[in-house]
Formats: structure tokens, sequence, C-alpha cells
């Protein structure tokens, strides 16, 4: 029995329809946006205006104060009045004073606009600098001459003209608010009932059935989204009812057949209650597949439009877009993991990986956040961590990125500190501490307590405030628990909370590196770290100490330049200087084109700019500054090391790759690719992101298509197979494909939106190389094409090229054919029967090119014979067919003869070396036409041990598939042990997966197919 809920008074809210919550709902949230935008800009416009007025009126007293310091020198007080009056030209100064360096006026501007002349006088004790004083902006510039300062020049702007132009960007700003406002209102309007229609018929279908008592109505169903779901459900159930009633009905009748009726419904509910938590990972999966699908298209066009020229508005709506659908993304794998806990089919990996480069993917995923929100995340990590670990970095990273998300999500001003520390180390196994801490909303004791229960967050407010499954810290919960670890939290509702939780690594052996600092170097050099944040200072104080250096810090810019100034009057000057970008009154960039530009320092020292962001208008900046160069927040210790390390002239730390050396560095541009997809959506999307790679790329509509292609003219490097498609799904075609010799080393990449374990283990059992999960993205399909394509053999159907030939080239490299046939000379042997097969009647065909200048033909001819030459190492022939394939100005009969040539020869040579063991020959297909009937043998099955009941076994599947009774993939389980002798089984077992899938259509698709082969074999129709 449920627990009964207290009682609540109804609310307010309450007694609001739908379409009145959804409305005030969308109008709240717009307007609140609207007004947080409005008054941003207006803030925005109001300090860049100010700014630049200050700059433009400094700019002109720096000019001034240079071309003035003659007429100070030599007293000439006409000079310099000419010189001021040159300010005639901005209506905004009133006035401009020229002071000697005793602080008495030389010469002086006043503006016509004046009414009354107003004393020159210098009130102030500053020489370079500014200040407002009410509707006044005084700017000071000390003139110079041969590094003395002889006067004061004084500028007086008016900001009457500057108020004005703003109080009327307020008044457009109110209207734009105003009209977009009545927008919002009437969209909200028209698009509300995209909502609520649904739901108000079900309502309706509800409330009459529940007057009526007939549950023989049905819902309309108006779409695939929530509402179609709930309304299917809603259909299953009546149907269900329906079912119910009439049984009973029937059971009121005859007892005795209700006895026996309720006794098999109570062992099918026996059998379903056994299999629920099967069935419910197999539906989230499902699910999964379902939604990724149209994601991967969401996703995928998104990027590709990012590409595409867009002006800046455009660029920020795309964003937000992205932001939008990732958030999604992430919900969809957080009720995946979720599910896959619960039914204890998440397995942890144990690999090696760098903790330092968990941590800098770490930045980089939360990089884009925290500069949006104008935060500072720091990485503290203790030097007795360990750096390399063997675990599971996969979820590590979950672990870490879900709660830095949430720390970024709640905080809305400071920093977040992420700090790693040991609480037990020996040579074999580590015990990690990490802290999340922030400074955000914070939460009560009560708050506290639900925090990691499923679908819960400290109360409903947080959910329709900040978004979320409610589901992000259950799992990094149970994450922690798998690596022996503990999750604790610490919290005060408004000072922001602290997470902890450790976990259980093994030490993996230091990886070799490159080439290590020299610390010495760095001993005794003077760093001069400049952060206005006290941790981040602190935390590369350490760093830094720990590499030699003397460090001192200072929290502001100001601070710095005397800093620098007392260091080099003392003798001690500074080597190097960190800087951050961001700091109050005068930022890193001014900070640094002072110290840059200061004539007196002895020694300049190197500056680096610490920045969470970096663009072009910043490295602009930065160049004309003459910085050495950027740190990028947060600072990882890696990051800083080698930074340092290339600053000074020292090789950075990388790890040795245990990669092939042919893989690094290979280009995959030009290969061609087959992609198998059935959706047109995805489709499009793929063929967009290959191309971008610089991809040759064919299309096919689904598996069988996808073997007519391989088994046609055009050979393919790499094939992206999708796996759910109709006529022959991905996993059958990728078995099919495997059976045949020449796409033994094909690679083959499943790209589906299926993304559990047991799903890559299928893809990987069929034959498959790789799985790659929809939503695609960009940079894993071009990690995975690089892994695939840069390897040293490719497929058997693309030999690589020679670049590098003379006249001296062999005519057949026996030695490099035997290399490319892994040393095997049967397979050897077998590829030049084949190539002897496939090109003996090519020079006549070359002969008849020549004769009707057939040009294209030529260019095909050659094409395939680069490739195929070189599998039997006839490199002579390899580059006359690179010559003739490439060369656009050489006549085509001479490059037709010269290719000729050539072949003739090798298919002379050929011919004694594939007369021998006639006894093999037999065992190749003599003709396309006996490989094609070869191919079709597969098809035809053995019939010797199939039940004689077994064409009515198969007319039961289809009923039991049609309803989607789970009965189905029992029989089809029975039905497949009782002839798992035969090739037969295989196809049941595929018709299983299917309906374990949910995915009925193809289910019986399947099912009709192997109706029609076993009817054929047998001589009747089923």
């Amino acid at each position: 029995m449920m627990p009964r809920l207290p009682s609540q008074r109804p609310s307010v809210f309450s007694k609001i329809s739908i379409k009145g919550k959804l409305m005030l709902i969308t109008m709240a949230t717009v307007l609140f946006a609207l007004l947080l935008t409005v008054i941003a800009i207006l803030y925005y416009d109001r300090v860049r205006s100010r700014d630049y007025l200050v700059q433009d009126i400094s700019s002109s007293a720096q000019l001034l104060a240079n071309r003035s310091s003659a007429a100070l020198l030599f007293d000439d007080k006409r000079v310099a009045k000419e010189n001021l009056t040159a300010l005639q030209a901005k209506q905004a100064v009133i006035q401009a004073c020229l002071f000697s360096a005793d602080n008495v006026p030389i010469a002086e501007y006043q503006s016509a606009s004046i009414a009354s002349a107003v004393a020159c006088q210098n009130n102030s004790d500053q020489l370079n600098g500014y200040r407002f004083q009410g509707e006044i902006l005084e700017v000071f510039h000390p003139v110079i001459s041969n590094n003395e300062i002889i006067g004061t020049l004084l500028i007086r702007t008016s900001l009457a003209e500057l108020n004005s132009r703003w109080q009327e960007f307020i008044f457009w700003c109110i209207a734009i608010f105003s009209s977009a406002s009545m927008a919002a209102f009437l969209l909200a309007g028209t698009l509300r009932r995209i909502v609520t229609k649904p739901l108000n018929a079900l309502t309706l279908t509800a409330q009459y059935i529940t007057d009526e008592k007939d549950f023989s109505v049905r819902a309309n169903h108006y779409g695939n989204d929530e509402f179609g779901i709930l309304t299917h459900t809603f259909n299953v159930m009546l149907e269900t009812l329906e079912k119910q009633n009439r049984l009973l009905l029937d059971a009121n009748a005859d007892l005795d057949e209700k006895v026996r009726e309720r006794t098999r419904q109570l062992e099918l509910a026996m059998q379903e209650a056994e299999a629920a938590s099967q069935a419910k990972s197999e539906f989230l999966a499902n699910m999964s597949h379902e939604v990724r699908t149209p994601m991967n298209a969401i996703l995928g066009m998104i990027h590709l439009v990012k590409n595409t020229d867009l002006n800046a508005k455009q660029h920020g709506y795309l964003n937000k877009i992205s932001f939008a659908a990732q958030s999604l993304l992430k919900i969809i794998n957080d009720i995946l993991d979720f599910s896959k806990i619960e039914a204890g089919q998440l397995d942890l990996e144990h690999v090696p990986f760098s903790l330092d480069e968990l941590l800098a993917n770490l930045a980089d995923l939360v990089g884009f956040n925290v500069e949006e929100k104008g935060l500072e995340i720091v990485f503290s990590v203790a030097p007795e961590v360990p750096r390399h670990l063997l675990g599971d970095p996969l979820r590590l990273g979950q672990i870490l990125l879900n709660l830095t998300n949430n720390a970024v999500k709640f905080t809305e001003q400071g920093e977040i500190l992420i700090s790693v520390s040991v609480e037990s180390l020996d040579a074999v196994q580590c015990r990690l501490l990490f802290t999340i801490r922030d400074g955000g909303i914070g939460m009560t004791q009560e708050q506290v307590q639900g925090l990691f229960k499923a679908f819960s967050q400290a109360d409903s407010s947080i959910t329709r405030r900040y978004g979320g499954t409610g589901l992000g810290l259950v799992i990094c919960r149970q994450l922690v628990g798998m690596m022996n670890g503990e999750i604790s939290v610490e919290s005060t509702p408004m000072q922001g909370s602290t997470f902890r939780f450790s976990v259980c690594l093994d030490v993996a052996p230091p990886i070799a590196e490159v080439s290590a600092l020299n610390t010495v170097d760095f001993q005794g050099k003077r760093t001069l770290v400049v952060d206005d944040n006290f941790f981040a200072r602190e935390i590369l104080s350490v760093m830094l100490d720990s590499l030699g250096f003397i460090v001192e810090t200072v929290s502001s810019g100001i601070e710095a330049l005397e800093c620098i100034r007392i260091g080099h009057e003392t003798g001690q000057p500074f080597d190097l200087v960190l800087m951050d970008w961001r700091m109050p009154n005068m930022n890193g960039i001014e900070a640094a084109s002072i110290i840059k530009a200061d004539t007196r320092l002895t020694k300049i020292p190197a500056i680096l700019l610490i920045t969470t962001f970096f663009g072009e208008d910043l490295a602009q900046q930065a160049r004309q500054v003459g910085l050495d160069g950027f740190l990028l927040k947060p600072i990882t210790e890696a990051a800083l090391i080698n930074t340092i390390g290339t600053l000074f002239g020292q090789a950075a730390l990388k790890p040795m790759t245990q990669e092939h050396p042919v893989t690094q560095n290979v280009s995959i541009q030009g290969r061609r690719i087959l992609l198998v997809e059935d959706n047109a959506f995805n489709r499009d999307v793929a063929f967009e992101m290959l191309q971008e790679l610089h991809l040759e790329v064919d299309c096919a509509l689904n598996g069988q298509e996808c073997i007519e292609r391989l088994n046609g003219t055009v050979s393919y490097d790499l094939v992206l197979m999708d796996i759910q498609m109709p006529v022959m799904d991905g996993l059958k075609a990728a078995r099919l494909i495997r059976t045949d010799p020449r796409f033994e080393h094909l690679p083959i990449i499943a790209m589906t939106a299926h993304a559990m374990v047991e799903d890559r283990d299928k893809s990987l059992a069929a034959g498959m190389n790789d799985h790659l999960i929809k939503p695609v993205n960009p940079r894993q399909l071009a990690t995975i094409l690089q892994r695939w394509l840069g390897a040293e053999t490719i497929s058997t159907e693309h030999a690589p090229e020679q670049t590098d030939v003379d006249s001296a080239i062999v005519l057949l490299d026996y030695s490099q054919a035997l290399q490319f046939a892994d040393d095997n000379e049967d397979k050897l042997r077998n590829r030049m029967i084949n190539f002897y097969s496939c090109y003996e009647a090519a020079p006549e065909q070359l002969d008849a090119m020549i004769l009707s200048d057939d040009n294209e033909g030529l260019k095909r001819m050659a094409h395939t014979l680069k490739s195929a030459s070189g599998y039997i190492g006839a490199l002579r022939l390899q580059h006359a067919a690179s010559q003739a394939w490439a060369d656009a100005t050489t006549p085509l009969d001479r490059l037709a003869t010269t290719l000729r040539q050539e072949l003739q020869a090798v298919l002379t040579a050929l011919l004694p070396s594939i007369t021998p063991l006639p006894e093999k020959e037999e065992l190749l297909p003599s003709s396309p036409a006996e490989r094609e009937q070869g191919h079709r043998d597969v098809y035809n099955y053995s019939l010797g041990t199939v039940p004689s009941a077994f064409a009515d076994s198969l007319e039961q599947m289809e009923a039991l598939i049609r309803t989607g009774d789970a009965r189905a993939s029992i029989q089809l389980s029975e039905l497949e042990r009782s002839i798992s002798d035969n090739p037969l089984a295989a196809e049941l077992a595929d018709i299983r997966d299917a309906f374990e899938e949910l995915d009925l259509t193809l289910a019986l698709s399947k099912l009709e197919t192997l109706r029609e082969a076993y009817a054929t074999n047998v001589g009747r129709t089923l």
C-alpha cells in the first residue's frame, strides 16, 4: 500500500489551468531574461562610453603633452596656446591648461560654449591619470623632456553630451523591451497549443471512459513526444483493461476455464518478473537509441552550420542551441547510466591514465561555462599525488565533471577550488581524496540529507531554476562506491558547498618522457605572480617554488609595477612575470604594456598572460604589447611546466605514445569511405562531417546495399555502418562481409545510437572493429578514422603509393609484395592469380581507349592499377599508373602506351608464378558470375536437422511478435536451441535480437524473409 501523503492546502497556482501555467512560466522566463539583458546592455554601454571618452581624451592629452615639451622648455606661451587650440575639434572639451613643473599656468584653452571664463587651476597632485568631478572629466598627463617631468597638462571635458546620449539609449532599450515582451506574449500564446492540444484530448478521452465505462475507446495519437508516449501507454492500458474485462465475463460463465486462465497468467507473470531487470535495461537502451538518432542530427547540423559564414548574433543563437542540446544529451546519459548501474551492467575499466591529462580534459569541458559566468576555477594537486594511475578514467572524469558542473551551476561569482590529496599510498595502490569547493548558494542540513536520492534535488525550486534530472549525484555516489570510495558534502546556505570523495586506484609505473626539465636552470630565478584571486596566487606560488623559483606575489597590476620598480632599484630584477588578465583598476595587458615599454628597466622580464579566454582580439593585443606567451586557466601543473620549459628553451614534457610510428601524423585525406545509414538526417550529417575531413564518401541505405557496393568495382578503405536498418541490419551485414576473404582486413565501424555495453559487444562479435555512439562528436569521429585509416595496412583493396621511383626499380619486388601478404606465400600467390584474372584483357582495353580518346576511362584504369599493383610488388607499373592518373599535360596516347607496356610486362612475368598448383586454383572462383554465386550460397540452408513442426512454429512466432507478447523471446530461444547445428539458428537469433530491442517491424521483416527462404527450400508455401 502506498503511504498516504500529508494533505496540502491548494495554492493559488493550483487553480490555474495548464494553458495559464505554461503562459505564466514562458512569459516570466522571457521577461526575466529580457530584463537582465537590457540591464546588462545599459550597464555595459554606460561603462564603455565613459572608458572610450577617457581613452580619447587621454590620447589627445598625450599628443599635446609631447608637442608642448618644447614650449615649456623655452617658455613660449604663444606656441603652447596654439597647441592647446587644437582641442577645438573636440566639442566636449571645455578647458585645457598647461602648467609648469611648479604648477604655474603657462597656457590655457577654453571652449566658446562656456558663458564665463573659468580660472585655470590644478587642484590635484596627480601628474598622470584621470578623475571624475561631478559632470566634468579631468585628464592629467605629464610633459616629459629628457626623462624629466617639466610640466603637467590638464584637460577638462563635459559629460553632458555623454549623459544625453545615454538617456536616449535608455529610451530605446525600454521600447525594445516592450516590443519584445509583446512579441513573446503573442508567440507563447500560439505555441502553447502544441502542448495543450494532446493533453486536452487525452483528458476528454479519460473523462468519457470514466463516465461511460467503455474500454473500447482509444485516445488519438498526436506525435512521438512524451505526450505521444503517454497516449500510447494509455491505449495499451485500455487494451489490457478491455482484455481483462472480457476474460472476467468468460470466467463467470465457466469457472474451471477461469481457474486455468488465472493459473496460466500467474505462470506468465512469474516469467516476466524474472526477466524484468533485463527488459527494463533493453527498453531504456531502445529509448536511448530513438532519442539519440534525432539528437545526432541536431548536434551534427549545429556543428556544420557553425563552420559557415555567420554573424555574431547567429553564432550566439547556435551556441545556445548547442548548449541546450548537450544538456538534453546529458540527461539521456544520466538516465542510461542510472539504469545500467541499477541493473548491475556497468563495469569499470582498469587501464593506465594520466591524472594531469584527466584534469586538463576537465578544464576544457567546463572552461566555456566558467568563462561565461565570469568565475575562476583553480586546481591544487599535492606534490605527493602519483600522476600515473590505473583505473577507469572515463568514470572518474564523469564524477569530477558532474560535481564541477554543479559547482559552476550554483555559483554566481568567485572561484571554484578543485584539490587532490593523498589519504594513503604505497607502491601498488593509493587512495586519493578529491575536493570540490564552491562559493554558491549552499544548502541547509535538511537539503543535504536528501541530496543523494534518485530524482531529487535540494528543493523543488532548484529544478525550476537550474534544471537537471536529480540523477547526477546519485550516479556519482554509486560510481564512487564501485571504486571502493566514499562521498560526502558540507554546505552552508549562501556560503557555498564542499564535496569530497575518495577513490582507490592502482599506481602505474611512470611513462617515459621525451625530455625532462632541467630545474637547475630555474634555481634562483625571480618570478612575480600577479593575480587578484588569493587561491590562484597561492597555488601558483607553490608550483613555482617546487621548481626552484624565488616567488613573490601581488594582487593588482599597480602593485606589480611597484614591485618591478623596487626590484630594479635594489638590483634584483625579475626574470618572469605571471600576469592575470582580468583584474580591477588595471588589467594584465595594460600592466604588461607599461612594463615592456619601461626603458628605465635594465632587464625586461618575460611575461606570461594568465587568462580563461583566448581569442583573436586578445592575441592581437598580446602581440602589440610583446607578451611572451599564455597560460589558460585553470592551470594544471603539467601545463605550467610545459609552458615555462618552452619559454626558457627546454623541451616540453610529453609522454611517449605506444602507437606504431606509422600511425602518427598520417593523413586520411582522399580515402574512400562507405557510409551505410538509412536515416536521411543522420546520413546528411555524417556525409558533411566526412567531407570536412576531405574524404571521398559513398552512401548505402542498408546492409544489403552495402554488400552490393563492396562487391562492385569501387574499393573502399573503411565502412561506417549503422546497426538498425531495414532489409538487412548492420550486424548481419558485418557477418556476411567477414565471410569474404577480400574484406578480411577492411575496417568496419559501427555508428549507432545503441549505447549499452552489450551493444558494443554485439558489434565486435559480428566482426566490426569499433563502436561509435550517436550523437557523433566530430573530434571523436576524426580520432577513430585516424586510428583505423592511419594503420600500416588499411584494407586489402588499398595499397600505399610509391612517390620516389626511378628507372632502377625492379619489375616485380617479391619481398615487398610478401610483406603486404603478411609473409604468407599462398595469400600472395592468390593475389597474383586474381590480378592476372582481372587485368588479363586490360592491354586491349587501353588500346581501345587510345582509339576512342577515352581520357576518363584511362583515369579509372590508372586509379585501380595504382593500388592493385602495389600488392603484388609491381612498382614500375604502380609508378606508371600514378603518373597516368595525376598527369594532366602529357598526351593520352603516350600515357596509355607507357601504362600498356608496363602492364603487359607484369602479366608476362606473373604467368610462370601462377601456373603450378592447379589443385589450389580450383578453390578460387574463375569468374565474377561464379564469385556472385558463391556469395549467394551463404543464404542456402541445410534442412537436415529442422523439426517437422518448424513451419507451424514460425506461424506462432508471427502472432506473438505482432502483439508484443514476451513469450516470443522465450519460444524463439527454445526453437534456436532445438536447431543449434543448423544455419537457421543464426537467423532466429537475429529475429530474437530485433524483438528484444522492441523493433517489432524489423523482427517481422526478418521472420518473413526466413519463412520465404524455408518455403523455397522445402518446395511449399508457409
